[in-house]
């Protein structure tokens, strides 16, 4: 997948969730509106949150769910 702005196209945790170009540019938008900046607030909401937020559809919460752990 080719960098978007200059994204990396990596997609792991050690991008914050408003930056994941694995996502839908609504779902970033919904991210970044909603204050969202850490996983840990991500994680901390159910999937039913996530789906309240005005840009998420159950495709989003899937593909944020999916995103994984920075290599070590």
């Amino acid at each position: 997948m080719p960098a978007a702005r200059g994204r990396p196209t990596v997609q792991d945790r050690s991008v914050p969730p408003h930056e994941q170009d694995a996502v839908g540019g609504p779902v970033r938008g919904a991210l970044a509106d909603a204050g969202l900046t850490t996983w840990e607030q991500v994680d901390a909401l159910g999937d039913g949150e996530l789906l309240a937020l005005h840009g998420v559809g159950p495709k989003g919460v899937r593909l944020l769910r999916a995103v994984p752990d920075a290599p070590a």
